[in-house]
């Protein structure tokens, strides 16, 4: 018998058995069936928008920023001077804030104004500051 003086009936045990209703205390303790005025209001009380997976962050959005004309021309001239394999540090906008990579350029893709850096590939019209940090690499 549980601390708190109550019998529990275990699944499969022969009371359970002869008694062929469900069992409402389990040794942990009483189940929400055994309290049903609670049930309901343990079902109404949660919603689903109430719970929250866990792993999930509340995610602040930042507005896409414009480049003044200076800052502009400051990241084309970076850009013209950009080559295969060079180490680059590059702040980006992706999806609804501003992410920073560093990392070698794999591809230079002009036609279609985007550059990849190591596996990510990133607009030049994403772009909002790019630094060289290393010459060509082999």
């Amino acid at each position: 018998m549980p601390a708190n003086g109550l019998p529990y009936l275990a699944s499969g045990s022969a009371a359970a058995a002869e008694n062929s209703e469900p069992s409402v205390y389990t040794e942990d303790g009483p189940t929400i069936a055994a309290y049903p005025s609670l049930g309901s209001f343990i079902t109404s009380a949660i919603k689903s928008e109430d719970i929250v997976e866990s792993g999930e962050q509340e995610r602040i959005t930042e507005p896409k920023r414009e480049l003044s004309e200076d800052e502009a021309d400051e990241v084309s001239n970076t850009l013209n001077k950009l080559t295969l394999r060079t180490t680059v540090k590059i702040r980006y906008y992706d999806v609804d804030e501003y992410t920073t990579i560093i990392g070698v350029v794999a591809e230079i893709d002009p036609p279609y104004r985007r550059l990849k850096v190591v596996k990510t590939t990133v607009s030049f019209d994403d772009i909002y500051s790019i630094e060289l940090l290393g010459k060509s690499i082999i």
